[in-house]
């Protein structure tokens, strides 16, 4: 993850103050806090950085790694919402409707 990560980032050097952090020690940064939704203070705790390192690394990471992941797989099956659904004494009732009448059975076995 953290060579195809650095595959995205500019790879001329930067003018400014380097990063504290090394790219792995970045994305380990944005990993825990996405995996444990630490508070950044916490993360501040964690890596022995500023608050204002934290939110520029999360803020910088956030779109390269989630365009890096694949989306997640659509559901077996969508459920509408609720003003598309007849009422819930419609359903009940067409699911009445379906059982078989007292005394009948439930599955009909031919007869040898």
């Amino acid at each position: 993850m953290v060579a195809r990560v650095a595959a995205l980032l500019p790879s001329e050097t930067r003018r400014g103050r380097p990063w504290t952090l090394l790219l792995d020690n970045r994305v380990l940064l944005a990993a825990i806090a996405w995996r444990t939704n630490l508070t950044h203070r916490r993360l501040v705790d964690l890596f022995g950085v500023g608050v204002a390192t934290v939110h520029r690394i999360l803020d910088r990471l956030t779109p390269l790694i989630a365009g890096l992941l694949e989306p997640p797989p659509a559901p077996a099956r969508t459920c509408g919402s609720w003003t598309e659904r007849s009422s819930p004494s419609r359903t009940r009732s067409r699911l009445l409707q379906e059982l078989p009448a007292f005394g009948e059975p439930a599955v009909h076995l031919p007869r040898p």
